[in-house]
């Protein structure tokens, strides 16, 4: 089951300019499933599951354990905000942050290492990179 079939039907994706609108009443909650920083952090965590189990076996273990714990925290932290008042899901969104980070700094040590190709790579990097300005920006406009 993909991304867009656990999202719910109204196809209504929320992007950083509407966010002061969606988050004005928390008593409600959040529909994480149409967030898109949500579903780019969902798609992300396909791409490292992919990415990871082709490994070597002595790193299942190690570096893969360790990068599929940080890329599935991203957008647990973020559905998990979503149910939370807005300074809960700030939060929540932060935690997520270090998550992606951490992520990125082991995508970097795979490509230093030798276990993965500069072209894997280099597109992980720029998916990363956009998911965290994306969440920082998120993370600057909910008051």
């Amino acid at each position: 089951m993909g991304v867009k079939s656990i999202a719910h039907s109204t196809n209504q994706i929320i992007d950083a300019d509407l966010i002061s609108a969606y988050v004005i009443d928390s008593r409600m909650g959040r529909n994480y499933g149409e967030m898109r920083i949500w579903k780019n952090a969902m798609d992300l965590a396909v791409e490292i599951y992919h990415l990871v189990a082709k490994f070597p076996k002595s790193e299942q273990y190690g570096l893969a354990a360790q990068m599929r714990r940080a890329v599935v925290s991203i957008s647990s932290n973020i559905a998990e905000g979503c149910a939370g008042t807005n300074l809960q899901f700030k939060s929540h969104l932060r935690i997520a942050l270090g998550s992606a980070y951490e992520l990125h700094s082991q995508v970097l040590l795979c490509a230093e290492v030798g276990i993965t190709s500069a072209e894997s790579t280099e597109e992980l990097d720029s998916d990363l990179l956009s998911l965290i300005k994306m969440m920082h920006s998120y993370h600057n406009r909910v008051e």
